[in-house]
């Protein structure tokens, strides 16, 4: 059953990103279709100068818009230790560990691979779980960087994050020429052409490209969700405390004090949206997850 479900959602991850390239390459095609050629070429060019950026250094922003503090043995050792512990059983390299002064009980990994992965706790975290708990979100962290995650989330949120600026980028330049004012009638008509040609391309990239890009990376995200809390049973080799952490984080309702999209995508604990909301949710709801782990250990 666990491996099933493993095999199942690698297969469904690899759709969605071949489904989110998909709309970046047509976001390319849009540019040439209004702009030329040439102008396809450079979104393209610019969109890889920022996919490798981002790669690189993902892991270095989010840990300090968290205001993270790398810990080590002496200055962490509960966490240091149990990390170290579920590396070693799982076989994987220790990661930077950093721990967030943050109340929100929560846990994310980042990295570009599991040789530059970093993994960040939250004091909220600590105080509320017991040892056997905090083994199993941790797991489930690791299995993120053991599963190559962090590198699928990665990709997939430079995608997307260059679609939403091509899109709101364009739109907001349009809309500004279109309203320059000048006395020369011309020049002004010019303006108000160039203005109209880049708001009609960024709407439709706003309209179309970013809903269809955000589906797609939420539906990533939900599947490797799924994946790390089955990796997680596999490096612990019991689902118990991931079950029992879960269930409290279902009384929980303390939120991160940054509202940014990219540590919300990939936090362990992501508050769920309402019922229309929850179509662009990160996360698979507590419930969802609880009976998963629960199907599998049975």
């Amino acid at each position: 059953m666990l491996f099933e479900q493993i095999a199942r959602n690698r297969r469904h991850t690899i759709w969605l990103l071949i489904f989110m390239a998909i709309i970046v390459l047509a976001v390319g095609l849009v540019f040439a279709w209004a702009f030329g050629t040439d102008w396809m070429w450079i979104f393209w060019l610019a969109g890889f100068g920022y996919l490798a950026w981002f790669y690189w250094h993902s892991a270095t922003v989010l840990m300090k818009i968290n205001g993270g503090r790398q810990i080590d043995e002496k200055s962490a050792p509960r966490l240091y230790e149990l990390v170290t512990e579920l590396c070693l059983a799982s076989g994987l390299s220790l990661p930077k560990i950093y721990l967030l002064p943050i109340d929100c009980p929560n846990a994310f990994a980042t990295g570009c691979d599991p040789e530059h992965a970093s993994l960040a706790v939250t004091s909220g975290l600590l105080e509320m779980m017991n040892d056997e708990e905090l083994r199993g979100v941790l797991g489930h962290e690791l299995a993120h960087i053991k599963n190559y995650d962090i590198r699928v989330t990665t990709i997939a949120m430079s995608l997307l994050e260059l679609v939403r600026y091509s899109g709101w980028g364009l739109l907001i330049a349009g809309l500004g020429l279109m309203s320059v004012k000048t006395r020369a009638g011309i020049i002004k008509l010019i303006f108000w052409m160039i203005g109209a040609s880049l708001a009609v391309v960024g709407g439709l990239i706003a309209i179309v490209g970013i809903p269809l890009a955000k589906i797609a990376f939420f539906a990533i995200s939900r599947e490797r969700e799924y994946l790390a809390d089955a990796g997680s049973v596999e490096i612990t080799r019991d689902p118990s405390g991931l079950i029992s952490a879960l269930e409290k984080l279902k009384n929980d309702d303390h939120q991160m004090p940054t509202d940014d999209a990219a540590t919300n995508a990939i936090c362990f604990n992501a508050k769920q949206g309402n019922w229309l909301m929850k179509l662009f949710d990160t996360h698979p709801p507590l419930e969802k997850r609880i009976a998963r782990l629960k199907d599998s250990a049975s």
